[in-house]
């Protein structure tokens, strides 16, 4: 799926969208995957970025977690779908992020740069969505394993509700 209408269609068609670990997924990690169920819900091209329409280097772009680079493309999208340009009304555009597991600076190779902790802590993920698109309320990144997502939208909800930000 690559667009919301896919996903859409999916969720009325009750598709599974589950399947086993991709290969190439699987090589960075070997013998250690022999144990472990690996069967679950796997993005296609997860690596695939456009750093330079972010702004982002290319050797910085390689360090930063999938995660990272996926919320700025649906963030992105997200505006898109709106009709709002990114940054507009960016003083009162909050960002709230759910998110959990770091398991990609085990992926990285060499020997570990400037990139490595920004690219790959939690708490960097809503500030670069916040500084990429130039939005100035509240940026937070929470981690609450599998209800961070949830956690997130009821923190977005109070912050709009007190008037901490507009959008």
């Amino acid at each position: 799926m690559t667009d919301t209408a896919s996903y859409w269609d999916a969720i009325v068609r009750a598709r599974v969208l589950t399947g086993d670990l991709p290969a190439d997924r699987r090589a960075a990690f070997g013998a250690e995957w022999d144990d472990v169920v690996t069967r679950g819900g796997y993005l296609d091209n997860p690596f695939d970025f456009d750093a330079r329409f972010f702004g982002m280097s290319p050797r910085e772009a390689r360090t930063v977690d999938p995660q990272h680079r996926l919320l700025l493309e649906v963030v992105w999208e997200a505006f898109e779908d709106a009709g709002t340009p990114p940054g507009a009304g960016a003083e009162a555009t909050g960002v709230f992020v759910g998110i959990t597991g770091q398991d990609y600076r085990h992926w990285l190779s060499g020997e570990p740069n400037s990139y490595w902790t920004v690219g790959n802590g939690h708490s960097f993920s809503a500030g670069r969505i916040a500084h990429t698109l130039g939005l100035g309320g509240p940026a937070f990144a929470m981690d609450t394993a599998c209800s961070s997502s949830l956690v997130a939208i009821h923190t977005a909800c109070r912050a709009l509700t007190a008037g901490d930000c507009d959008l």
